[in-house]
């Protein structure tokens, strides 16, 4: 325990905190660094607490050091910043009859990203279709010159 003045108490390892009025001994003040009373861990495990306040480490944030700037969403591997910040969560431009690009691809910054021989607006024209319907076309084709 740290000496005692006159008008306030001092607290932690080397008396650098006053107790406010409100706390009764340095482990109340401990207390105000975890996020709810069940949770043994002070500042989750990612700071110190400092005159019952959470210093967080390295990319941790927030009151109890509960965020981590790392697990932000990346856009073209740009952490929360650049065009991840621009890139829009709308869809409407990626709608079809109700239906998201076609059913055939994925909405991102609310442009499709078509699934494999796929393009378009709306993922509705297919990329190299005369190999595909060759032989449909061929039979067809057998088909009229036989009824001719």
């Amino acid at each position: 325990m740290c000496p005692l003045a006159v008008t306030r108490v001092n607290l932690g390892q080397r008396c650098e905190c006053e107790q406010p009025k409100d706390m009764i001994s340095a482990d109340s003040m401990d207390a105000t660094c975890r996020q709810d009373n069940s949770s043994p861990c002070y500042c989750s495990r990612h700071g110190s607490c400092e005159c019952g306040i959470c210093v967080c480490q390295g990319t941790h944030r927030g009151d109890f050091c509960q965020c981590d700037d790392n697990s932000c969403a990346r856009h073209n591997n740009m952490l929360c910043g650049g065009s991840a910040c621009d890139c829009s969560t709308r869809t409407d431009q990626c709608r079809t009859a109700g239906k998201l690009c076609n059913g055939q691809g994925t909405c991102l910054c609310n442009q499709c990203q078509c699934n494999k021989d796929l393009f378009g607006m709306n993922c509705s024209k297919i990329a190299n279709a005369c190999p595909k319907f060759l032989a449909c076309v061929t039979c067809e084709l057998a088909i009229k010159e036989s009824d001719a």
